[in-house]
């Protein structure tokens, strides 16, 4: 399923807060990429791998 396999993004880096919300926001979605302390900013490198997942699920963009 689908849902299952966007559990990844969950490994890309902890807390799993900011990680989630960018995944959202690489798709076009609007949300806050701010977290509260001690959350981080994902790196390029983490944004890529959130990239790869979504794409490996057929999670396309939003238009608009």
């Amino acid at each position: 399923m689908k849902i299952n396999g966007l559990m990844e993004i969950y490994q890309v880096g902890t807390p799993f807060v900011p990680y989630i919300k960018a995944a959202i926001g690489r798709r076009g979605l609007e949300v806050s990429s701010k977290a509260s302390f001690p959350f981080v900013a994902p790196t390029i490198d983490d944004l890529e791998k959130i990239d790869r997942i979504l794409e490996k699920y057929g999670i396309e963009k939003v238009n608009g």
